[in-house]
């Protein structure tokens, strides 16, 4: 999990997007790609709002050394120039957002996040390459 303090957030978004939105008030993962990441999100705040597209941009807009990562092992490390990963669902506690998520991907190729959600829902093997490897041919 990354924690953000939404004053700290909202600066490095409009740092980031070149669009001043003042103190973050709402983040929403608007789209998603393959994997579950996020490929859009619209960041509001105090003096407006602006969308991020594209899951680098996004890691961008939402990285810095501000936050604190909380790792799957309990450990707990600062943040970075960019997000580790834009597979990420947003909980808004108030004065501070928390990105739950998981890897370090770049969102290119399969997400093994993504495809283990995806086997944990029934899918096999073979829809699973298919979904992250359209017009694949499995033998």
């Amino acid at each position: 999990d990354a924690v953000f303090d939404k004053e700290n957030l909202g600066n490095q978004i409009s740092l980031q997007t070149g669009t001043q939105i003042g103190t973050l008030v709402s983040l929403e993962v608007t789209k998603r790609g393959a994997g579950d990441i996020a490929l859009q999100i619209q960041a509001s705040g105090t003096l407006g709002s602006v969308t991020v597209e594209t899951e680098n941009r996004i890691r961008r807009a939402l990285g810095g050394n501000y936050y604190q990562i909380t790792k799957q092992d309990g450990t707990v490390t600062d943040g970075r120039e960019l997000l580790p990963s834009a597979f990420f669902t947003v909980e808004d506690q108030g004065s501070r957002i928390v990105l739950h998520g998981g890897g370090f991907g770049h969102g290119i190729g399969m997400s093994q996040n993504g495809a283990n959600a995806m086997a944990a829902q029934g899918l096999c093997c073979e829809e699973i390459l298919k979904f992250f490897y359209t017009g694949v041919e499995v033998r």
